[in-house]
Parts: C-alpha cells; structure tokens; sequence
C-alpha cells in the first residue's frame, strides 16, 4: 500500500496516497453493469476503486475507496459484488493488499487487470421452489460455464439418520406438544416428520411396511432405525450404519423431484453430491453432502439440513426446540457430479476435503461472494454442542468415554445425559477450575477434545 510521508505522528496513521475524485465524472465511477449509481454510494471523496484484501483469508476483493480517518486508523470503502455495493470499514492494519485500479471497475477489467482475479457475475436462475415456512417463492441460480448450483434459503433442522432420531414411544404425540420440556420426548425429533404408519418416508421399513426397531447391538437399542436417501451398499436396510447419521455428519436436504432439473455445467445434481453452506449471519461455512431428499407429498421446502450442519453453522441444532433458522440467511451451494452416488457414505474428513476441491474448482468463496452477500470474515465451523442433563445421542456417548477415560464417570455408556453424567461433568469442572455448572460448553469441550 502506498503511503503520503512513512512517519506517524502520535496516534495518526499514514494517509493513503490515492487520486482524488472529480465529480464531473460521477456517472462513469459506475456503470451499468452495477445496480446502483455512483452518487448514491460516494460516501467521501475519493471514490476510485481498488483490489483489496482484509480478512485474513488470502482472498482479494474488488472495493471502491471512500473514506480515511487518520486518527481513528479507519478505512471505509464499499465492497462491489454483483448485487451492488456493501459498506465496510476496515481498521488500517487489517489492509495486507491494496492494488489500484482505476476510476471505474468496468475500465479495470477491460484493461485485463483483473485477468487473473476476475468473477463471473451474471447469475442465471433456473428455477424456483415455493417454501411453506418462509411463504415465499425461491429463485436458485447458476454460473455460466461453472458446476455449482445455489440458493439462499432457511435451515429447518433435520434428524433422519441420527440413531436416537425417532422411538415408538413417541406416536401420536403432537410436533408442538411439551416445548419447554425435552425430557417428554424420547426421540430427537418428532416422530410425526418421519410419516406415518403406513407411509414411514423416515424410517426404514420391511416389506410389509413395519418399521425396524434397533436390536441390543445396534447404537440406541429400542430406537427405530432411521433412514436417509444416501446408504451404503452392501449393508441390510435394518442396520442403523447404513444411513447418514444427522448428529454426527453435516447433510442439506433437497426437494423432489425439482432438484433433479438443476443443471449446471453440463451436470446434473445427484444423491451424494457435496456442497458448502454459509450462515450470512455470522460467517460459519460448513462443507456437507446432499444425503436425504424431501418427499412432494410432505409439502413445499427449500433450505433443510442435519443436526451436525446446523451446529457447524452456530446454529441451535435441536430439530424440536427452534433449532436452525427460519430467515432466508443461509447461502447452499451444490456442485453437481462431485459426489461417489447414492450407495456410498462418506466420513466427515472426506467430505471436508472433496468439498473444499470442488468450492476452490468453482472460484471459491470470492466467486460466491462476486454474486451473493457473503460475510468479509469466513471460518469453517465446528460442531460441539452444548449438552445438559435430559439430552441423548452420540455426543453424549463421546461426553461420557471421556469422562470414563478422566476416571470421573463409572458408569455405563449408554448416551443418556442423566444424574450420573451431570455429577461427573461438575467434577470435570471442578478439577479444571470452570464454572460448576453440570452443563457442558464450549469452554468444557475446549479441554475435553485435547
């Protein structure tokens, strides 16, 4: 970045030494090919445009300069993507690049200066979903010439697959019945969303139509066997292994049949294919794999993921409790073709991994965010829930093999957080000086994953 004098004085900070703006020029700082004009968005005086980078991730954007306090060390800009221009204000020692390109975007691409950087901006919409929960109709996008297929919708939370997702002990119970009492429930979810006798679209089922109940060998014995879209060949469809397991493995869920007319470059989304989800709302990302699908019959939705996604997100990631979110925040992004079909399972690494290929094989998030608002700052989350006394499930088997392990639980791993567990968890507190409280938190998991 280039600097007016290399001295400070005091707490000021080096001036940028950029040109000035001349407001005879006001229509060409922004052209046509942008939704809003430069007069609605000079903030200040300068108001040419920049290649940036700020966030710490590597990635550059494309800004146009609008302020510096001196004093205050900040610099305000307007980031372009191709919906038009975000207010930012960047603190200076954040800026790590900061090349000049000119008075307007249009002649900086012209000149091929972003030639190597450059986005596609022009999003095609190849259908649309009308959503039941948001009550509202859902365009979803592609790239000219790229795999990737998106749309930003809600994240209704999805348990299919989880072990502990459904128990007999729970029909005829109402969806809405006990919402502030958990312990009512013996499954993760309601078990009126996974159909109903006759019509199990959620569990899996003998020829006769007779859901599976979980032998004493299985996970969660006397849970049905839940199922999801995606199974692993070669397993018997009464072995809760065979399907993807909500709690542990971030999944979306798409709608059939529309998503089978989705095609981008060339490519058609499959069972098994991997994609990224975004929170915009506070710039979680998680890699996940398309493994279930949401039955016509069942009503309209759009924007549906596992327990684990909504966790990674930083969302709640309780199906019955207001887990997930019912605000159009959360960016998916599917890459058609990128997936090993719908008879293979694939581990939480693998996902990860074969994800993050195929998002830096679209134009990463850069290209993302060249077409959708997507957060400056982007981590990839990890899920660790938070658990209390009355949870159930997977984590808290983990929960309790490491307390066992820390020689602080004796008793069974059965993964019911029940008196002993929360006695154990206090005691784990304790000897590592963390606030008492029984209930297990980021801080508690912090130590306990070392």
């Amino acid at each position: 970045m280039e600097t007016s004098n290399n001295q400070f004085h005091g707490t000021r900070w080096p001036a940028l030494n950029v040109p000035q703006y001349d407001p005879q020029h006001t229509q060409k700082a922004a052209p046509d090919i942008f939704s809003l004009i430069a007069r609605e968005i000079c903030l200040g005086r300068l108001c040419h445009f920049y290649w940036a980078s700020y966030a710490n991730d590597g990635n550059y954007r494309l800004v146009q300069l609008c302020g510096f306090d001196g004093y205050a060390g900040m610099v305000y800009i307007n980031e372009v993507t191709g919906q038009g221009y975000m207010p930012v204000q960047i603190p200076y020692p954040y800026l790590s690049g900061f090349q000049y390109l000119g008075a307007t975007p249009y002649l900086a691409h012209r000149q091929g200066e972003l030639s190597e950087r450059s986005s596609v901006t022009t999003k095609e919409t190849i259908g649309y979903v009308y959503d039941d929960v948001l009550k509202q109709r859902i365009a979803v996008y592609r790239l000219p010439g790229k795999k990737g297929v998106f749309f930003s919708s809600k994240l209704h939370v999805d348990a299919d697959g989880a072990y502990w997702a459904y128990h007999p002990n729970d029909l005829g119970k109402k969806c809405n019945a006990y919402p502030n009492e958990p312990e009512k429930w013996m499954g993760l979810e309601c078990l009126a969303h996974a159909g109903s006798p006759g019509n199990w679209y959620g569990l899996a089922t003998d020829v006769h139509g007779r859901p599976y109940i979980q032998r004493n060998t299985d996970p969660a014995p006397g849970y049905y066997v839940s199922q999801t879209t995606l199974s692993e060949a070669g397993l018997e469809n009464r072995n809760p292994k065979k399907y993807v397991d909500a709690e542990t493995i971030p999944y979306f869920v798409l709608p059939a049949p529309a998503f089978k007319k989705w095609i981008a470059g060339g490519a058609k989304i499959n069972i098994g294919d991997l994609g990224v989800v975004i929170n915009q709302r506070n710039g979680k990302m998680a890699f996940a794999i398309f493994a279930d699908t949401w039955p016509q019959s069942a009503g309209n939705r759009l924007g549906e993921g596992s327990m684990a996604l909504a966790c990674a997100l930083g969302l709640g990631r309780d199906p019955k409790l207001h887990g997930g979110t019912e605000h159009a925040e959360i960016i998916y992004l599917i890459f058609p073709g990128s997936g090993k079909g719908p008879n293979t399972l694939r581990t939480l690494d693998e996902i990860n991994e074969a994800g993050s290929k195929a998002l830096e094989a679209w134009g990463g998030v850069e290209q993302l965010r060249a077409v959708v608002s997507v957060p400056a700052s982007i981590s990839l989350g990890k899920c660790q829930p938070t658990l209390r006394k009355g949870e159930k499930g997977e984590y808290v088997k983990k929960l309790q093999k490491s307390l066992q392990t820390a020689g602080l639980y004796p008793g069974e791993i059965h993964g019911y957080f029940e008196d002993q567990t929360e006695l154990a968890v206090k005691k784990f507190q304790r000897a590592n000086r963390l606030n008492e409280s029984g209930t297990v938190d980021q801080a508690s998991w912090d130590i306990l994953d070392r």
